[in-house]
């Protein structure tokens, strides 16, 4: 018997179902997926469009922000938050009021911008308050901290911030935050001291966020990382256009740090690098250091502290600037080597960088240099020279 599916009159309907059914399943789970979705113009395939958020390591971790170094000269700037534990329901999230728990390992908290935000810091006269998360269990962050600033997700669009100091201090002590490597800071043009400060005193901190931007503002990344004592590898950082003070103190005690970032830039800026490796007791070797032009101050305290660093990178310089190597590699008590390529000292261009260094070393240098001098602002006492 013939089935009535099989007739002529139904033959062509079979023959469209067959061929389009795949299209026709892809279709269903396609509408099931996005209407999941709060957002459906936000797909969450790509990390960069997910949500801000922290997410527990331990159970009944609590999610607050507290308001910082504030006084009657000085506060921090109202900020517009709201939070949801299942991205359909949202509620306030109100600076010291609100404390979110996390009841299990693996809960998630996403927090976004209500109404828009413009900066969480503010400075009176070089005077910070600001605004800075905490947590009473350990917790990772993730997300685009760009909904931060505008919750519909289009602030994730911009690759540029919108004003000064527009995150500094965000998670500034924060000694239960063990992970920021999801976090996504897609700013390519970045303001003054935007991220200063952002981890300073995270201890429990291993992994840091990705450092995309290539042309640095005043101040950036000043003490960025200061005092994260449990970080052992720093973030690539990508930036070739540098600017006063980018990169100050960005490293600053990480006592645990063995492994420094690349540091591509040619063209140098003052102070661009002073205090960077300040304290990184574990660090021993240094990045390579390709600039042949040096600015006023550049690399003045670099290493400083740095008592594992047992060799110098070398430095292609062939002129002296205005405190260029200021005590640059004071206090490496392991330093044995160093290798330069200027010809001509500067009074004030080598000021105590070699002091407190190993009792020997090798000292590597151009043969037309005076190598006369024999302090710890020139060469110290007990090195051997050795000219090329």
């Amino acid at each position: 018997k013939i089935s009535k599916f099989c007739e002529p009159k139904n033959f062509w309907i079979k023959i469209f179902i067959m061929k389009n059914i795949s299209r026709l399943l892809f279709l269903a789970c396609a509408i099931v997926f996005f209407g999941c979705t709060k957002d459906k113009s936000v797909s969450e395939q790509d990390d960069s469009n997910v949500c801000f958020y922290f997410e527990a390591v331990d159970a009944g971790a609590v999610v607050s922000m507290k308001r910082m170094n504030e006084d009657d000269a000085k506060k921090a700037p109202h900020v517009s938050l709201e939070y949801s534990l299942d991205k359909s329901n949202w509620s306030p999230f109100v600076v010291n009021e609100t404390n979110v728990s996390l009841n299990n390992v693996g809960d998630r908290v996403y927090i976004r911008a209500k109404d828009k935000n413009d900066y969480f810091c503010f400075d009176s006269a070089s005077e910070y308050a600001w605004n800075s998360f905490s947590s009473s269990g350990h917790v990772k962050v993730g997300g685009n901290i760009m909904y931060l600033l505008d919750g519909t997700g289009k602030a994730t669009e911009s690759n540029t911030l919108p004003k000064k100091h527009v995150f500094f201090g965000l998670f500034q002590d924060m000694d239960k935050l063990t992970d920021a490597s999801k976090l996504i800071l897609p700013a390519t043009t970045l303001t003054e001291d935007c991220y200063g400060f952002m981890f300073a005193g995270c201890s429990s901190l291993t992994a840091a966020p990705k450092l995309p931007a290539k042309k640095l503002a005043k101040s950036c990344y000043v003490c960025m990382f200061g005092e994260c004592t449990s970080l052992t590898t720093a973030p690539e950082l990508a930036a070739e256009t540098l600017a006063e003070f980018c990169c100050d103190g960005m490293f600053m005690d990480c006592t645990s740090l063995t492994v420094a970032p690349k540091l591509p830039a040619t063209t140098l800026a003052e102070f661009c690098y002073v205090s960077m490796f300040w304290g990184c007791t574990s660090l021993t070797v240094a990045p390579e250091l390709p600039a042949t032009k040096l600015a006023a101050n550049c690399y003045n305290i670099m290493f400083m502290d740095c008592t594992s660093l047992t060799a110098a990178p070398k430095l292609p310089a062939t002129e002296l600037e205005s405190g260029c190597y200021y005590m640059m590699f004071s206090g490496c008590t392991s330093l044995q080597s160093i290798e330069v390529n200027f010809t001509d000292w500067i009074s004030v261009g080598t000021s105590k960088w070699l002091e407190e260094v190993s009792e020997t070393g090798t000292f590597t240098c151009p043969a037309g240099l005076d190598v006369t001098q024999r302090d710890d602002s020139h060469i110290p006492e007990g090195w051997t020279i050795v000219t090329k």
